[in-house]
């Protein structure tokens, strides 16, 4: 392991300073990604992270973001491509740093008290090899799941028959992990499907227009009438372009639908911006949300996605590790107006 990449290891383990870390990173970055660096030589040095040049994330389908050669790429992650024509692409050197943050972030949401019984909507790495999404279900089945743990397959005929299967083998409570339209699809095609007590679900993604869209509250009543409440629901936010995870709280301690703040890890940041000036919003005002995850050491550190937030100070339980309310994709009115976009 390199000198850098023990201090973001170090930086997930909660030691070490997030603007010292994140500003190597930028460093290496700028010196050996000859596309980020011809980006960065048109802006001032940063003095801090919040200053770091971002990449659009329209960059991951248009470039080769690597800080690499080609040849020690050891995966590649692609986004799903459900609602653009080309899909992004991710590409690491080294798996290592990316599964020791994805662990830490999952343990502290969704298992803070050891191993859990893990029945996963989502199939593994083994059926979806460039899914960064599957990948995470395999390090969490191996590293936190219980012998009983067990994943659907992409051939399994009915995600409703064989999670009722996997229930009636045991009473132990499992933890559920599925995408929002697999969750909601599952829980309208068996309204009589029920959990047991202490039961608790792991819910991503959004619905990508391949259905009708449910608010949040709405699904969270569906989670209910199987047995779930909503202090055991906890929202994940993630995408192929980063290599940490987003949560909105932590199981047992859910709030409504309504006060759900999806906060970064404690090494990671979000800045949520104006999408013309680049400058962050004030507190309770929307803007296009930009994070800083230093696992990105491969490709690029800072990234400003097409997703809205609301910016909520401090929540994070310190003024730098500000969350948000995540709101939806920006419209392509408001991405033709962002100068920042344009950049890639």
């Amino acid at each position: 392991m390199t000198p850098l990449d023990r201090a973001i290891h170090a930086l997930i383990d909660g030691d070490g300073d997030f603007d010292e870390v994140a500003l190597r990173v930028f460093a290496h970055q700028r010196e050996q990604s000859a596309i980020y660096g011809r980006l960065c030589a048109t802006q001032p040095p940063p003095a801090c992270a919040a200053e770091i040049p971002a990449v659009p994330i329209e960059a991951f389908r248009r470039l080769e973001l690597r800080t690499f050669p080609s040849a020690r790429t050891v995966a590649e992650f692609r986004s799903s491509g459900t609602t653009d024509t080309a899909r992004s692409r991710h590409a690491f050197d080294s798996l290592e740093l990316y599964r020791h943050a994805a662990l830490a972030g999952f343990r502290a949401a969704l298992c803070p008290s050891g191993r859990a019984r893990i029945l996963s909507l989502i199939p593994d790495a083994s059926a979806r090899p460039d899914s960064s999404l599957s990948r995470m279900v395999s390090w969490v089945l191996a590293a936190i799941g219980t012998a009983d743990s067990a994943v659907i397959a992409d051939n399994e005929a009915s995600p409703a028959e064989w999670l009722g299967a996997e229930l009636a083998r045991s009473n132990d409570p499992p933890l559920v992990l599925g995408t929002a339209f697999g969750l909601v699809t599952l829980f309208e095609s068996a309204p009589s499907l029920r959990f047991p007590v202490g039961a608790r679900l792991m819910e991503t993604g959004g619905f990508k227009g391949v259905r009708r869209e449910l608010s949040r509250d709405a699904c969270f009543e569906l989670y209910a009438g199987a047995g779930v409440p909503v202090s055991h629901v906890v929202g994940e936010y993630g995408m192929a372009e980063l290599s940490s995870q987003w949560y909105d709280a932590v199981v047992g301690q859910g709030a409504p639908a309504e006060a759900r703040v999806y906060v970064p890890p404690p090494w990671a940041r979000t800045r949520v911006v104006d999408p013309v000036s680049g400058a962050d919003v004030a507190p309770g005002t929307d803007g296009l949300l930009l994070h800083l995850d230093p696992v990105n050491r491969g490709s690029a550190l800072a990234v400003l996605t097409h997703d809205v937030g609301t910016r909520v100070a401090g929540a994070g339980q310190g003024p730098t590790r500000d969350g948000f309310v995540y709101r939806g994709r920006a419209s392509e009115a408001l991405l033709k107006g962002c100068g920042l976009v344009d950049e890639a």
